[in-house]
């Protein structure tokens, strides 16, 4: 058991695993957005919030010892952890819509073996947070953190291919435009050989 300072009541005291799991969830979700912070993506201001209203839950669980109230701030600081993740699942997710947007005219998969796997990976982090309302979000706090890593992973490999996939779309840019150069070639000396065969024969 946590007991407070001996100069105060012997009565206040609340389940020592209790506060030391709200110490984690708390760290958890600075962590989560303080790596927001890190990626350039700014604040986030429910996660932000949510840990606001942990710190005063935890305030009333421990001055009233009080174990519903602590129960309450872990409850929040499981949704800052979800509402920080989520945050970056979208800003991962908006990267992965670029990559394929820069690519849609090659075959990624030539370079990226397990491309078709990551993008159903990405679809699935999607599914999820679309999924989930505000209600649930101390339930599934767990899964989203999982979703983040994974996203991370496939947008590490797909800035690492980008080298790769650039040199495939430059060589397609030119074989097309060689194509093209070659069909108006073709084109202007059938027309002129036309318009030549045409004059001969007039009388």
């Amino acid at each position: 058991m946590l007991s407070l300072p001996s100069d105060q009541k012997s009565h206040y005291f609340l389940p020592k695993e209790q506060v030391d799991e709200a110490a984690s969830l708390f760290a958890e979700a600075e962590k989560c957005i303080k790596d927001i912070e890190h990626n350039g993506e700014g604040l986030d201001i429910p996660s932000i919030n949510e840990l606001r209203y942990f710190g005063w839950h935890l305030l009333k669980a421990l001055t009233q010892n009080n174990l519903e109230e602590l129960v309450k701030a872990k409850n929040h600081a499981k949704r800052a952890i979800f509402d920080a993740c989520e945050a970056q699942i979208v800003a991962n997710l908006t990267s992965i819509e670029n990559f394929e947007n820069d690519y849609r005219v090659i075959n990624v998969s030539e370079v990226i073996k397990d491309y078709s796997e990551l993008m159903v990976q990405a679809e699935n982090a999607k599914n999820f947070i679309q999924d989930h309302d505000g209600e649930s979000r101390e339930d599934y706090y767990r899964n989203c953190v999982d979703h983040v890593e994974i996203l991370k992973n496939i947008n590490k490999k797909f800035k690492a291919a980008r080298h790769d996939l650039n040199v495939k779309r430059n060589d397609k840019a030119t074989t097309t435009l060689r194509y093209f150069v070659t069909i108006g070639t073709t084109l202007t000396v059938a027309l002129i050989a036309a318009t030549v065969a045409f004059l001969t024969k007039r009388p």
